[in-house]
């Protein structure tokens, strides 16, 4: 495993480095970097594991050195290293996205070794996860396009019969905008788990005849109905 150390203070990076070859956990290659420049260039050329950076760098301060680092290398976990006693600065970088911070007076083996250790896991299971939602999001995208060019009319309404959602097909059927049916309630007779032909009166036009297919479904988390209108 490898971790890029940027630290300007020479005591200590030599500190981080002999607690991390003591961990039993893990076994790292510790590269270090004496300014965020540095660091910025060795992230660069080579492919590291985790960094450990320090907010008090000579070149850049605060919480700003964290995000100089991961807008740098967004795919790399990165821990906060800071002298500072208010740890609000730290927790910034944390609330932008650093996986831990540690401060210099309370080093020890154990909770360096563990902080690192955590990082890289908690990283790579949050990647895990955006990849599964932007999978997610890419099948509703496709899904979506499907429903928009099937022939067959979809509403989806609430409880109460009050429209949440309408494809083309059912807008055209309906004579009618989609903008205009979402928040619109069904202006036909309908039963529930039934499939009936039922008059669908349409805006400027005669009335059309629809088979009406209706069945219970969820919409975003609350109880609902799925219409299917198709003309006969």
């Amino acid at each position: 495993m490898r971790l890029l150390l940027i630290e300007d203070n020479e005591s200590d990076a030599i500190l981080v480095r002999e607690l991390l070859k003591r961990s039993t956990w893990l076994t790292i290659r510790v590269a270090w970097a004496k300014s965020l420049a540095e660091g910025l260039a060795q992230l660069s050329e080579s492919e590291f594991d985790a960094v450990l950076v320090d907010l008090g760098l000579p070149d850049c301060q605060g919480a700003a050195a964290f995000m100089r680092v991961h807008e740098h290398a967004p795919e790399v976990p990165v821990i906060v290293l800071t002298g500072l006693d208010d740890d609000s600065v730290a927790l910034a970088a944390v609330h932008a996205g650093a996986q831990d911070y540690l401060t210099k007076g309370s080093l020890r083996e154990e909770l360096l070794s563990r902080s690192v250790r955590y990082a890289i896991e908690r990283h790579k299971v949050v990647k895990k996860l955006r990849w599964y939602a932007d999978a997610l999001a890419e099948k509703e995208q496709h899904l979506s396009l499907i429903v928009e060019r099937l022939s067959l009319g979809i509403l989806v309404t609430d409880a109460e019969g009050t429209i949440r959602f309408a494809n083309t097909a059912a807008a055209e059927t309906l004579g009618r905008d989609k903008a205009e049916l979402v928040g619109s309630s069904v202006q036909f007779s309908w039963e529930r788990g039934k499939t009936q032909r039922a008059e669908i009166p349409r805006e400027g036009g005669e009335p059309v005849t629809c088979e009406v297919e209706t069945r219970e479904t969820q919409w975003e988390g609350q109880d609902a109905f799925l219409l299917t209108l198709r003309k006969v």
